[in-house]
């Protein structure tokens, strides 16, 4: 199995995400995040992508 590496400022923004999500009462389980959990999300993808 490789070894999965995801960047420091990939893994800053997911870190981001995490902590927003946890605190959110707007954000759901589910696939719904109120605007500020869409844009995190929209961040740490780009992140994902500069790869």
């Amino acid at each position: 199995m490789p070894d999965t590496f995801i960047r420091p400022t990939a893994q800053a923004s997911y870190n981001a995400y995490l902590a927003h999500i946890r605190q959110c009462r707007e954000c759901p389980a589910g696939p719904d995040r109120c605007a500020a959990g869409q844009e995190l999300v929209r961040v740490y993808l780009t992140d994902v992508r500069k790869g």
